[in-house]
């Protein structure tokens, strides 16, 4: 059965020891956020599709690691390194129109670090706006090897 951790990732660790101390019984975990914290819910996925996160649409693009990629898939939690980015997600809620993290508004009032407002246009720059949810979700297809 898989774990869905808060940052919206299935664990795909498990914790055995923090700075040497044995953690017992072992804790799921994601690496990639390195998060502890298990959700207290997993969200329905029915209708919902994911993307490889290394794939995209179309032909490759130049300097790009993407590769193009299958149409999407029914979203799953049994799929590699899934990630749910749907409504109430950690994507949808602490991610900025302008790309930046929450936190990194929160430590210049609310203003965007990149310096864009929410229009896009250079200058003071824009208050923090979530992006809402995503269209797909996100999963690792092993287009990129398995070691």
């Amino acid at each position: 059965m898989s774990v869905l951790m808060k940052c919206g990732c299935v664990s795909h660790s498990v914790v055995t020891a923090i700075k040497g101390a044995p953690v017992d019984p072992p804790q799921p975990s994601c690496v990639v956020h390195d998060c502890m914290e298990v959700a207290e819910t997993k969200p329905d996925l029915t209708g919902r599709q994911a993307k490889c996160t290394y794939r995209h649409d179309g032909p490759k693009r130049p300097g790009s690691h993407q590769q193009p990629g299958p149409s999407p898939v029914p979203s799953s939690y049994d799929l590699a390194f899934f990630e749910y980015c749907g409504p109430g997600s950690r994507q949808a809620i602490e991610y900025c129109v302008c790309g930046y993290l929450k936190v990194a508004h929160d430590k210049d009032g609310g203003r965007c670090p990149s310096g864009q407002t929410l229009t896009g246009e250079r200058g003071a720059g824009g208050m923090f706006q979530a992006q809402g949810p995503l269209e797909y979700d996100r999963f690792y297809c092993g287009c990129f090897g398995w070691d």
